[in-house]
């Protein structure tokens, strides 16, 4: 879920904060002979054509911060909040990248809130993220920060089986929304794409679908082939009842829209590579969608249907009122569509906001069902 390497904070810039914990910090050791892992920090701002950059954290006021401490044994969830409450951070993870329940140990009467982050992550492969917005985003230490610009392209040829080209198929890229019609040798190009992992399909009726993965180079050019297979029913109505036939609360359901139906689509391994810093990062290079600066991140407006979204949860009516506030981390998938009429019919009723619809955005949380029960 192709990126530049992001420059490494010196471990000379790091020294004096984690020589303060070395003298004021009583807490656990790592286990012999594991070397403790040096936390990393970058700064990131709300210009999405940017990467985050690496940062001194004596350069960042809520990192130089001095705070008392005293943590008794307390899961590293507790400590994050605690640090949260002392430093005015917000800290923002997912539960498979920190382990919330790990016990940790601190005391401290005179410390930064950058070498008491340092302690409680001692045993945890991450790197903090601070944005301008005072939230942290903990992000698994190999993460790689790419400028999310839509400068990709994908080219290729549709044929037969025998080898002729197959002209006015439709090449559909489902994780952007982007698509194109094969001319008459059978030849597609689509542009503005974003770099990284690319789902594609072709279809055309009477013919079978074909559907690939394909890695998008910054500002690179792929090249991906299709051979089509005949088949006697009409693509259209085969694709019309296979929608409708799939589950609506669990995932398997979101693979077999994304295989048959139309809407724009990424799984978590299309999300992970983005390396979101802000819930806008998530839908960057979705057609139909645009960013919008909210006052305590970037947000996401469609670019028709009235300007308005509708979100559900797992397929469901979510409990909260306001996205801005979930974890993003915890989403794994998302669908969106962004026409009424290109919405499955069980979730258009939810679209209706007076008397006009809106676009629709299905978020897949941690946790959501694997198969339909």
């Amino acid at each position: 879920m192709s990126a530049r390497a992001v420059a490494r904070v010196t471990a000379r810039a790091a020294a004096p904060l984690l020589f303060a914990v070395a003298c004021r910090v009583s807490a656990q050791q790592s286990p012999q002979g594991v070397q403790p892992h040096l936390l990393r920090f970058f700064l990131a701002t709300r210009d999405s054509a940017g990467a985050p950059a690496p940062v001194e954290p004596s350069r960042v006021p809520l990192l130089r911060k001095r705070i008392a401490i005293q943590l008794d044994d307390v899961p590293v969830r507790a400590a994050l909040k605690t640090l949260s409450r002392l430093s005015g951070l917000r800290f923002i993870y997912a539960d498979d990248v920190v382990d919330g329940d790990r016990a940790v140990r601190l005391h401290a009467r005179d410390i930064t809130v950058a070498a008491a982050l340092t302690e409680v992550l001692v045993d945890a492969s991450v790197s903090v993220v601070i944005r301008d917005d005072g939230d942290a985003v903990v992000v698994p230490a190999s993460t790689s920060f790419v400028p999310h610009d839509t400068a990709s392209t994908v080219t290729g040829l549709v044929t037969d089986a025998a080898g002729a080209p197959v002209g006015g198929a439709e090449v559909y890229v489902a994780t952007s929304g982007r698509a194109a019609r094969t001319d008459d040798d059978g030849r597609y190009m689509i542009a503005h794409l974003l770099q990284g992992p690319a789902h594609l399909r072709v279809q055309m009726p009477g013919w079978a679908p074909a559907d690939t993965e394909v890695t998008l180079a910054p500002h690179g050019s792929a090249t991906q082939n299709f051979i089509l297979n005949q088949r006697a029913s009409a693509l259209e109505a085969v694709r019309v009842s296979s929608v409708q036939d799939c589950p609506r609360h669990s995932l398997d359901g979101f693979d077999c829209r994304r295989r048959t139906g139309p809407g724009v689509f990424r799984d978590s391994r299309e999300i992970d590579a983005l390396a979101p810093i802000y819930f806008a990062d998530i839908f960057d290079g979705v057609q139909g969608l645009r960013r919008i600066p909210l006052p305590l991140d970037e947000g996401i407006e469609p670019t028709s249907q009235w300007r308005c979204i509708v979100y559900l949860e797992n397929g469901h009516v979510p409990s909260w009122t306001n996205v801005m506030r979930i974890n993003f981390s915890e989403i794994i998938a998302f669908e969106f569509y962004d026409t009424a009429e290109s919405i499955p019919l069980w979730y258009r009723t939810y679209a209706w906001k007076g008397a006009a619809p809106c676009s629709l955005m299905i978020l897949w949380m941690r946790g959501a069902p694997e198969v339909a029960k």
